[in-house]
């Protein structure tokens, strides 16, 4: 959703879905084509003729290049991996050279009689390691001793009890076989069942997933769900009915293939995700020794979750390689400038000339926090400072060196805070203007984003700033930014009116070396970018989703009056900026995850995608409509005339919009915001399948239309249509064609009730501002 008009924090801690950018112009941008070194691959299978039921391993080793692709999954430079293709196909590997990519391909031919493979689940029988494994900041499996057992499921799921929403199915890309859980479901472990010390599985999602251990009456979970990574037990160790939620702090991108590590002692439990302690506890009392595991999706019904390579270790002491702890269970910091016991509780100023240095411990902001004058605020190794939103001006600094900036929504527990506290925003974000300066060093970062304006300085070097949906940095006005030795998860670039930016194949990856001012193609822009071996993570968001409202890749916001040109380019978002003044508007066809050839705008695409959304912005009076589109994000402000048809909108945030707008044979499938003094007017036919939507000081009007039918289907004309809801009552009878009509109002305070409908002919229905129109009525 906008990211800048996300002022009120009830509005954020409504939010699970991420937020979207907001004006933005686009500068013009080209790939850099640093040469990279001169370039060796190796790319060999053992075979490339095998009978059905039978796999190869594919290996390769690579010198040169910027980065090694294995089909569409990035890969290590050396590696191998094990392929079962069901029929004959090639196999490809890539390497982004930044001009060009070079391509190797094995053919591997599938033939003959089945071939019976090995049991599913396979016993290691390795003696145990009698040298225990030394401390390390990252995990490395550990040797398998006796009562080892793994799946693989390359030739069935045996020993596993699946629900009707599991099954097992060919991976997508040919590599073998996996359990997948689409919408809710539950795989279970039956074939291995006691003192469970050790798991390891690898798995990728659109949905939710959670991992359980349950050991006789408690259950140890690891949920990896839109809130985040979460571990808890329930029922709670210190009663009452909700889990007590530990967060982990670790991006876990969609469709993206992670690594689960779960150690289980008589003390503690410790889980690594990737090779990084991520979370975990010190348990007050040892688990049951019969212990099962199982796995959960949670998701909507076309949203799925991927299992695979699963191994359970039983009775066998498995000392993780350190303790994964998650900075949320570390201890309030010291007493420091305006921190209490670890917290700064409501809105605060803080300026003059402070310095204030955070450091061993966790720090919160129940509120909004603002830095003035010439205060300096560090965050130091070994702290963790959660924020809602963070503002800077003057010659304020904010400076982070080895610790983490987190956002203060997704742990925020109102049982917990202390008095006075504010709901924090869900995501967390930092606004830096004037000349104010933020100094990020070897940190990791799960903010929403950070805005850089006026001629503030943001410097990122040897830093992980991204999350499943957002960690983006936006650059205004005479700003800069400067990116060394870091992962980002995206970039916004505004386009300023009158701007001109021509781009040529802008794409996330990996850039050795961008200098905005000097090697783009573009005038009229004041600020600048550099991008110092730094990646911006793969667009790997599906489309059609809620998620097509997070940040990811290159992002650009163009008014009217700019001029843009985009060749071979991918966006994730592309959103325009229209002024009060100027003729009625019409935008057709746009199609999200497709390259188009079209003028949008004052954006010219050639051979061009956008993979999430097309914005709109819409000022004053102004008349637009949108036909015929997919990923629609309108943002109508003011007495604006809005019209979208035949299309599907993934967002909606209307601000201080007083105007109407109509949809016809729409979809609203995404989040949305109606917020900041809203009083507008809805019509027409709407399908509404809205997943979170926050809504503050506003008011919509909506018509409904309402149908009578009989049971044939056939209109049914002067029955009378009353709707309740408290002390009030609404009336309409039905035309000749069994059709009338209602306007019903919402405000902060009741859009989640419901009207009960009832009709003279004897039909009962409810209403509510959710509801799908046209209202169909039949008995």
């Amino acid at each position: 959703m906008s990211k800048h008009l996300s002022l009120p924090l009830l509005v954020l801690a409504l939010l699970l879905a991420a937020l979207t950018t907001a004006a933005i112009a686009p500068p013009q941008f080209q790939q850099p084509t640093a040469t990279p070194p001169a370039l060796q691959v190796t790319f060999t299978a053992d075979r490339t003729q095998i009978n059905p039921g039978e796999c190869v391993t594919l290996q390769w080793q690579v010198s040169g290049g910027f980065a090694v692709f294995l089909e569409d999954e990035q890969v290590e430079a050396q590696g191998s991996k094990h392929v079962c293709p069901e029929e004959s196909r090639p196999y490809f590997l890539r390497v982004d050279l930044g001009n060009r990519v070079e391509e190797r391909m094995i053919q591997i031919e599938v033939g003959g009689e089945p071939v019976e493979g090995p049991p599913p689940a396979t016993e290691v029988e390795t003696p145990p390691t009698e040298e225990p494994l030394p401390p390390a900041a990252e995990s490395e499996t550990p040797p398998a001793g006796p009562n080892t057992y793994r799946y693989d499921f390359e030739q069935g799921s045996d020993g596993w009890q699946l629900d009707a929403n599991w099954q097992r199915v060919a991976r997508e890309d040919g590599s073998g076989y996996a359990l997948r859980g689409t919408g809710e479901g539950k795989a279970t472990l039956t074939a291995v069942q006691g003192k469970i010390t050790y798991v390891k599985y690898r798995f990728s999602k659109d949905g939710g997933l959670s991992a359980d251990i349950t050991a006789g009456p408690t259950r140890y979970v690891l949920e990896i769900a839109a809130r985040g990574v979460c571990y808890f037990e329930y029922p709670p160790p210190n009663g009452g009915g909700e889990e007590q939620c530990i967060y982990g702090h670790y991006p876990i991108l969609p469709r993206t293939s992670h690594t689960v590590e779960i150690y289980i002692n008589d003390d503690s439990l410790d889980i690594f995700i990737d090779g990084e302690g991520v979370v975990g506890e010190d348990l007050s009392q040892p688990l049951a020794d019969q212990r099962t595991l199982s796995f959960e999706s949670v998701s909507e019904a076309e949203q799925s979750v991927t299992v695979d390579d699963v191994e359970v270790r039983l009775d066998q002491p498995v000392q993780p390689p350190s303790k994964a702890r998650s900075p949320y269970s570390w201890q309030p910091g010291p007493d420091v400038g305006p921190f209490t016991n670890g917290a700064i509780v409501g809105d605060l100023t803080v300026d003059g000339n402070q310095s204030i240095t955070l450091g061993d411990g966790r720090y919160m902001v129940y509120g909004n926090l603002t830095l003035k004058d010439n205060v300096t605020l560090t965050v130091g190794p070994h702290t963790a400072l959660y924020i809602s939103d963070l503002f800077l001006y003057d010659n304020a600094q904010l400076i982070v060196k080895g610790g983490y900036l987190l956002p203060a929504g997704p742990v925020f527990d109102p049982a917990t805070a202390p008095p006075g506290a504010k709901v924090p925003g869900m995501l967390g974000a930092v606004y830096a203007d004037n000349q104010t300066t933020v100094d990020i060093e070897n940190a990791k970062v799960e903010l929403h984003f950070i805005d850089a304006m006026g001629q503030s300085q943001l410097t990122v070097k040897n830093t992980r700033f991204f999350t499943a949906g957002g960690g983006m940095v936006t650059p205004y006005d005479r700003a800069t930014i400067a990116v060394e030795d870091s992962t980002l998860g995206a970039i916004t670039l505004p386009i300023p009116a009158g701007a001109t930016f021509k781009a040529h194949s802008l794409k996330p990856g990996r850039f050795e070396s961008l200098n905005l001012s000097e090697d783009m193609d573009i005038s009229g822009i004041g600020y600048n970018l550099i991008l110092r071996n730094t990646e911006i993570v793969p667009d790997t968001l599906p489309t059609g989703h809620a998620s097509d409202a997070s940040e990811r890749g290159w992002e650009l916001e163009v008014y009217e009056s700019a001029q843009v040109e985009l060749t071979d380019c991918e966006l994730r978002k592309l959103t325009l900026q229209i002024p009060g003044d100027g003729p009625a508007l019409t935008f057709q066809n746009l199609v999200v995850g497709q390259p188009m050839n079209a003028t949008v705008g004052p954006v010219v695409m050639k051979n061009s995608t956008v993979r999430g959304q097309w914005g709109f912005y819409i000022h004053g009076n102004r008349q637009v409509t949108i036909e015929d589109s997919d990923g629609v994000w309108p943002l109508p402000y003011d007495t604006s005339q809005v019209t979208v048809k035949n299309s599907r909108v993934n967002e909606f945030d209307p601000r201080q919009f007083t105007g109407t707008i109509t949809f016809e044979n729409v979809r609203w499938y995404g989040p949305g915001e109606i917020i900041m003094d809203c009083n507008f007017t809805m019509l027409g036919s709407l399908d509404l399948k809205v997943p979170t939507l926050a809504w503050i000081n506003s008011t919509v009007t909506r018509e409904y239309l309402f149908r009578v039918q009989d049971a044939s289907g056939n209109p049914v004309s002067g029955v009378t249509i009353t709707l309740q809801r408290g002390s009030e009552t609404l009336t309409a009878t039905t035309d000749a064609q069994g059709e009338a009509r209602l306007r019903l109002k919402f405000n902060d305070d009741n859009y989640q009730q419901k009207w009960s409908l009832t009709t003279s002919n004897g039909i009962s229905s409810e209403v509510g501002f959710f509801t799908t129109t046209p209202v169909v009525l039949k008995p």
